[in-house]
């Protein structure tokens, strides 16, 4: 599988890409972004060994609520692989005028490295009010050969988060905080899961955004992170 997208994550977007096709293309919106950041953190912990990374993704929204993600980022040189590439399909809806759901599904490939690919599961639940909005979300990746433990044995892997923003008025600047809890194979902790935050902004461009966070878990450090993003 070095240097191809595996079949399941070809599928996830590729399938859906394709059911959209078929509806009229002013339904349909792609974007694509390609941005630096100056070390890819995962939940909390580095997986570009506390090192710039080159990222992009490439989306399809449909006015129906349905859409498809290819994203991908460089990893750490010494690695199995030396990039991944995330494959997404998911649908969003309204419940309420200040509350929607998202259920999505993310297939995570590593070329070169097939026995850590994996797929997990999420739900999010997002309140909005004016320029506050809260998140609330579940990911659960099931028993498979991504998520097997130090002694081999396939586990389940399940992370619950939250998160706020909060665009300031007459200024393109929004500031966010994140907090999320992981339990399973991928905490990379000794003892009874992990924990993982970040805070910091994004200034919105138009055709690019700069943002700043300060990340960190208690299963590996803490670091001030920044981002370049270019929108197309």
């Amino acid at each position: 599988m070095s240097g191809m997208v595996s079949p399941v994550a070809r599928g996830l977007a590729l399938a859906l890409s394709s059911s959209l096709a078929a509806t009229p293309a002013a339904a349909a919106d792609w974007s694509a972004e390609v941005g630096l950041v100056s070390d890819y953190r995962y939940r909390g912990l580095s997986l570009s060994n506390r090192k710039p990374a080159v990222q992009g993704s490439l989306s399809l929204e449909h006015e129906s609520g349905a859409y498809a993600e290819l994203w991908a980022s460089s990893l750490t040189e010494s690695g199995a692989s030396k990039a991944e590439i995330d494959a997404t399909a998911g649908y969003a809806f309204s419940l309420t005028e200040a509350l929607s759901f998202d259920v999505s599904a993310t297939y995570y490939a590593y070329p070169g490295a097939a026995d850590a690919n994996a797929l997990d599961l999420t739900g999010t639940l997002e309140a909005g009010g004016g320029p506050f909005t809260a998140s609330f979300g579940l990911s659960v990746a099931p028993p498979q050969r991504g998520t097997r433990d130090d002694l081999g044995d396939r586990k389940t892997n399940v992370y619950a988060f939250a998160g706020a923003s909060y665009q300031l008025p007459s200024v393109p600047l929004t500031l966010r905080t994140t907090v999320g809890y992981e339990r399973g194979p991928w905490d990379m902790a000794e003892g009874a899961g992990k924990w993982d935050w970040s805070l910091g902004g994004e200034a919105d461009f138009k055709r690019f955004r700069v943002g700043i966070d300060f990340v960190g878990s208690d299963a590996g450090d803490e670091k001030v992170i920044g981002a370049l993003i270019l929108a197309f």
